[in-house]
């Protein structure tokens, strides 16, 4: 049961960087604390937005891994015209599905995949919020754009 709380709980930390989109995409890493876990959630997380990111442009995966070796996410899709909004949709409907095959392969509960759907749900909630707040004390100049990237990191 405890192999099962960690397998969640890399998933649920898997897509949420995955979702906001903050860490660089680039191949896999370098050692990682942590081990194979952690390498198979970079891997996944990586071949999901590569196959995203291919999907939406038209492009090869083999292209757009050459991009994210040399870019961060948000100038690929910059690059390519894809509204981070519409990335995230299609990131949430692969990320469902995988959780969906986790479910029926039995390595989840249905009780694991409904609390991870709900964390991911939260966690887009709480960064509409946040990028609302921010835009806003932008405009408003109540924070400054160096702020802005405090808080959300290559978004603004």
């Amino acid at each position: 049961m405890k192999s099962m709380q960690r397998i969640t709980l890399i998933l649920a930390l898997l897509f949420g960087i995955g979702f906001c989109g903050i860490a660089n995409s680039e191949g896999p890493p370098g050692p990682l604390g942590g081990g194979g876990p952690m390498l198979l959630s970079h891997l996944v997380r990586h071949n999901m937005i590569v196959q995203v990111v291919s999907q939406l442009s038209g492009q090869s995966a083999d292209a757009i891994k050459k991009q994210l070796k040399d870019q961060l996410l948000p100038a690929v899709l910059s690059a390519y015209k894809i509204d981070p909004k519409t990335f995230h949709e299609a990131m949430r409907t692969k990320v469902t599905a995988l959780i969906k095959l986790l479910t029926d392969s039995g390595y989840l509960t249905a009780e694991q995949s409904a609390k991870v759907l709900d964390e991911m749900e939260k966690f887009a909630q709480r960064h509409q919020l946040m990028t609302l707040l921010v835009e806003k004390g932008l405009a408003d100049g109540t924070i400054t754009q160096e702020q802005a990237q405090i808080l959300l990191p290559k978004h603004h």
